[in-house]
């Protein structure tokens, strides 16, 4: 592809019309991806057209999609992946994720190359596999924010993610390894085990590399703490150079006559798995939302061309091929539906056979038969594939690689058009998308708390005189009956004593994870210490949820990971393990424990809190947690101060420290203050928060 300013124009008329589909798609409640890909389709007269022809200019090759869109979509997918919940769910994501993709690649390729014969177009067995390889890499981006948007269960959401994150590096190893039988030929026992060992350095040395480049960015975005723009640049920096170093270095390293190779897929995935659960503390709190949306953003663009341009690759694919591939087509995708009911039911049966997790419901598997989508990693795969690759026994004039675009691109359109939007009465037929015991509770609560707001605010207007007796009577009977209506009408309520307790301690840990943020915000606690107090009270958090005895103790709040373990251990064997670092870090635990309880206490006590909840809760309980919070709080600060007397030479300073930095929350809280009111100009600000910093 040339680069030329017709490109360039095509590109930015692409985000334009990707625009425009997405504000149309919440308009007329389509799902965003399947309206884009049938506007793509739209698009493939309309470039024909001279005034339009420029939109044809700019084209997919296989360099931009493998070294610049793929890592784009893997980092996002693993940056927002919880580490914790991939070890609860750790033997269904990997069983899934290897050996379901393994009987589709195998079932697809053996059944579509006996069956095709009957049809008359026979497809080699070698072709057929190495398609079975590609199309059984499941692409979550569509059916995930059809879960998120309907509100299935979590941990079925969380397997599915985690499914379609690993198994995208297992298709792609096992899709190279059959591409190059296909180019090489099979030799026998030498091809079994060099393809056995190829694929073992494949994933062992993917994940090796991504964890080192994971922590060794993870070390950089705490160095550039105070700059938000070189840590958004670091993260950039870290989805592509692992992805493009992995793949350089896989090309240059041999061991008794077998290529060494690493996955840059599993590489990039492991490095946004560290990069997201561990350097993600790292991130100063300011960026961590922006960081995000940064992120979403890219996927976003980079899915959008993808999906808009496929309906013009297909639109170019030999005239033969598209006149005689409905036979072959209908037939291609049967088999993929069923290839992908073959690996899920046997596999999960087996899993819930073994009991060494939490039993996954008919209800789920079947939605994760059908919500199979595939996307842009299949393309991509296809693209790899050369142009003039060849077997004696392909006898047709169009290519091998076109056949597999036209099928793969065929399979693509039938799930976004067909299971794509199905997916809701499908999820609604089996009640997924009903709420839990605790969510009826959270839901019931949380429209009480809206509510009051809404009237009190509403008095406040009237009082002010921003509307008239009739409207502020008007509104308020509305918004009375609004809160006197009950929500267990539709969602059953559990009032037994000991739930109350414990969705009252969902708000108590809810209300403490935003007090720990912002005591990293401003500094008073190290990244460490926010990592493992919040990942603390995560854990305990999900045992609620799970319906588990949890306990809430100063000594177990902490939480480490095998990640906070495998920094201890760098730091150690590089003699990097500072002491003093130690003791600050302690002492900031159990300060942030007593301040986070003692001002969930007082949240607790507040008049507009008991206003809220005074319906649902009776005092007794109400007043339990509070005394509960108070009485952790004296323990921290009892453990905090006979912990600062014993290291009162290390901790002096940093005591002292704590006062400036509450000084300068205040500072900073009256600078934005001035310059919300228009009180001070933009230079003014920025001269006044140089200032401040300086001193501090």
């Amino acid at each position: 592809m040339e680069i030329s300013i017709e490109v360039f124009l095509s590109i930015f008329i692409l985000l334009l019309i990707s625009t425009g589909v997405f504000f149309a798609s919440k308009k007329l409640r389509i799902p965003y991806t399947v309206l884009l890909v049938f506007t793509g389709v739209l698009m493939v007269p309309l470039v024909k057209l001279e005034l339009l022809s420029f939109i044809g200019s700019f084209k997919l090759t296989p360099e931009m999609l493998f070294f610049v869109f793929l890592p784009t979509l893997l980092f996002e997918s693993a940056y927002n992946m919880n580490l914790r919940q991939i070890n609860k769910n750790v033997i269904a994501i990997s069983v899934l994720a290897i050996f379901s993709l393994l009987i589709s690649t195998f079932f697809i390729g053996f059944v579509l190359s006996f069956v095709s014969g009957f049809i008359g177009f026979k497809v080699p067995f070698e072709v057929a596999l190495l398609f079975g390889a590609l199309i059984s890499a499941t692409d979550p981006v569509a059916v995930l924010a059809l879960f998120k948007e309907y509100g299935v269960p979590k941990r079925l959401a969380f397997i599915f993610e985690g499914e379609s994150m690993f198994n995208d590096g297992t298709s792609l190893a096992v899709f190279l390894l059959l591409l190059e039988v296909i180019m090489v030929g099979y030799k026998g026992s030498f091809t079994i085990i060099g393809g056995l060992f190829t694929f073992s350095t494949m994933v062992v040395g993917g994940i090796a590399i991504g964890i080192f480049m994971g922590g060794i960015f993870s070390k950089f975005l705490e160095m550039a703490k105070s700059n938000e723009q070189i840590q958004i640049t670091l993260t950039m920096v870290v989805a592509h150079l692992t992805f493009i170093m992995t793949e350089f270095i896989s090309n240059e390293i041999f061991v008794f006559g077998y290529a060494v190779k690493f996955s840059p897929v599993i590489a990039t995935t492991f490095a946004a798995l560290v990069i997201g659960n561990y350097g993600r503390y790292k991130i100063s709190p300011t960026v961590e939302e922006y960081m995000e949306k940064f992120w979403s953003f890219f996927a976003f663009v980079v899915n959008s061309i993808v999906f808009l341009l496929m309906g013009l690759i297909f639109s170019g694919l030999p005239i033969e091929l598209q006149v005689f591939a409905p036979s072959i087509i209908l037939l291609v995708i049967a088999i993929v539906m069923i290839g992908r009911a073959v690996s899920i039911y046997p596999v999960v049966w087996f899993l819930n056979l073994l009991k060494t997790e939490k039993h996954i419901p008919a209800s789920w598997q079947h939605l994760m038969v059908w919500g199979s989508l595939r996307g842009a990693l299949a393309v991509t795969m296809v693209f790899l594939i050369p142009d003039n690759l060849s077997l004696s026994t392909w006898n047709y004039t169009f290519s091998i690689r076109d056949f597999l675009m036209a099928i793969t691109i065929s399979c693509i359109y039938f799930t976004i058009f067909i299971k794509a939007p199905l997916m809701k009465p499908f999820i609604r037929r089996f009640g997924l998308d009903s709420l839990s015991e605790v969510e009826c509770v959270e839901y019931r609560d949380s429209r009480k708390f809206v509510y009051e707001t809404a009237l009190t605010e509403l008095d406040d207007f009237y009082k002010k005189g921003y509307i008239n007796e009739d409207s502020h009577k008007r509104l308020k009977k509305t918004y009375k009956c609004k809160c006197i209506e009950e929500s267990g009408n539709t969602c059953p309520i559990n009032t037994a004593e000991d739930f109350c307790e414990k969705t009252l301690n969902i708000y108590a840990l809810g209300m403490a994870k935003h007090v720990l943020r912002n005591l990293f915000k401003y500094g008073e606690i190290s990244d460490k210490v926010y990592k493992q107090v919040r990942v603390g009270i995560d854990v305990i958090l999900d045992k609620i949820y799970d319906g588990k005895d949890f306990e809430i103790k100063v000594d177990k709040i902490s939480h480490t990971d095998w990640l906070d373990h495998l920094a201890a251990f760098v730091r150690k064997i590089m003699f990097m393990n500072d002491k003093e670092r130690n003791i600050k870090n302690s002492f900031m635990k159990y300060r942030a424990i007593s301040i986070i309880s003692n001002k969930v206490a007082r949240e607790f006590a507040k008049h507009d809190f008991h206003r809220c909840v005074d319906k649902f809760y009776n005092a007794a309980e109400v007043d339990k947690i509070i005394n509960f919070y108070k009485k952790l709080g004296d323990e921290a600060e009892k453990e905090m101060e006979k912990f600062f007397a014993n290291n009162k030479d290390v901790l002096m300073s940093l005591k002292e420290s704590f006062a400036e930095k509450s000084l300068l929350k205040a500072e900073e809280g009256m600078i934005s203050s001035l310059r919300n009111k228009g009180m001070v100009t933009d230079k003014i600000q920025e001269i006044l928060s140089k200032e401040i910093g300086s001193v501090s």
